[in-house]
Parts: structure tokens; sequence; C-alpha cells
């Protein structure tokens, strides 16, 4: 009987570290993968933010209201 008890003993010992360890490599697993689809927005905002005419075509110049009375002449 007490054979049997150290077996299993050591089975729930194993178990718990194989469940410990899945675990860990899981979570490891869903956080790096939760970062790859993040990339995807940095890349978006990068390929954005440097294309010239897309930056050129969002430009507007400020509107100067000049009045007649003032300024050389």
């Amino acid at each position: 009987m007490t054979i049997i008890r150290l077996f299993l003993s050591r089975i729930k010992a194993h178990l718990f570290v194989f469940a410990t360890i899945f675990l860990v490599v899981f979570v490891c697993f869903i956080c790096l993968v939760k970062n790859v689809y993040s990339l995807k927005n940095v890349n978006g905002c990068i390929e954005c933010h440097t294309d010239e005419k897309k930056i050129r075509s969002l430009y507007m110049p400020p509107k100067i209201n000049f009045k007649a009375e003032e300024g050389e002449g």
C-alpha cells in the first residue's frame, strides 16, 4: 500500500511541475502574440509618417490676415 501511495505522490508532483511549466510557457506565448499584433500598428504609423506625399497632403499653410495700414510702404 505504501509503494502505491509513494508512486501516486510522485506522479502528482510531476503533474504539478509539468502543469506549471505549461502554464508559464502558455502565458509567455500569449504575451508574444499580443506584442506581434501591436507591432503592426507601429509599422503603419512609421509608413504613414515617413511617406512624403502623405505628409505634404496633410500640411495646410497658416492663414495670415494682413491689414492694409500695417507694414512697409
